[in-house]
């Protein structure tokens, strides 16, 4: 049986979604390029409210089911997959530093929950 607190994933995981995201509410302007203020304001504020639900998402689902966040644990390395190959964030970024950052987070993200996912699967 999978104990509750045993995920090094899950301590993780969401809290560096939280700090992605709230860097993208709090400091769009140091983040992304100045398109229309518009434009910029609905980028940053989408993806920062979108990367603070999947924290909670992934939160509230361990919390439900250690198992049910198991066996899903391939399901978010993929989803994670995805936004590291066709992100369209990588466009509008400034700095070619801040892209690698934000690659290597969400690639490290990957590996801890495949590390998760392999190291409780004979329980």
């Amino acid at each position: 049986m999978i104990e509750e607190n045993n995920f090094l994933s899950i301590r993780i995981i969401p809290v560096i979604l939280t700090f992605i995201g709230l860097s993208f509410l709090i400091i769009p302007q140091s983040i992304l390029m100045s398109l229309t203020q518009v434009e910029l304001i609905v980028i940053s504020v989408e993806r920062g409210v979108f990367l603070l639900s999947c924290a909670f998402f992934l939160w509230q689902i361990h919390n439900f089911s250690p198992f049910f966040y198991y066996q899903l644990l391939d399901f978010f390395s993929l989803i994670l997959f995805i936004f590291l190959v066709f992100d369209p964030l990588y466009s509008v970024m400034i700095y070619s530093l801040q892209i690698w950052l934000y690659s290597i987070l969400i690639f490290l993200m990957i590996i801890l929950l495949q590390y998760d996912k392999y190291k409780y699967r004979d329980e």
